[in-house]
């Protein structure tokens, strides 16, 4: 069971490095380089009929005692960015007894959003240091996402 999660762990980070250039409306942008965490990615995806996608992955320097990711999908309306889902999401490394934990990476859908709008998507990220009590968090931002 652990190393089918491992594989579709590393089968999942595989196909995003694969379809991001071929995603059409896609939205992207990452933060990177502090002392605990490598990079952060957020991405926002109109998948249709008033559908959108979310996505996030989170790589750290080392491994870490906890990861955690935040996700807000927001709509621009009367002149401000109106917070219209979130997602919480978290990985210990209690679960993963046999690998370090330096990665996470998520992706959901949300369906029946307002046509016509702007999107974007707040990411907030954060990593827990093992053996201290190091932490470090970014956010990030997609860029305007137009659902038609």
């Amino acid at each position: 069971m652990k190393r089918m999660k491992k594989w579709m762990t590393y089968g999942l980070t595989l196909l995003f490095v694969l379809a991001m250039p071929i995603l059409t409306y896609a939205s992207a942008r990452g933060v990177t380089r502090g002392q605990l965490i490598s990079t952060a990615f957020i991405t926002a995806t109109d998948e249709g009929n008033g559908t959108v996608g979310v996505s996030a992955e989170l790589y750290c320097h080392e491994g870490m005692r906890k990861i955690k990711i935040s996700l807000a999908l927001q709509q621009w309306e009367n002149n401000r960015w109106k917070t219209v889902d979130t997602q919480d999401f978290e990985w210990l490394a209690e679960d993963y007894p046999d690998e370090d934990l330096f990665m996470a990476l998520v992706s959901y859908e949300v369906p029946r959003q307002k046509r016509a709008a702007n999107y974007r998507v707040r990411g907030d990220f954060y990593a827990y240091a093992k053996g201290s009590s190091a932490s470090e968090s970014k956010t990030a931002y997609t860029s305007d996402l137009f659902i038609e």
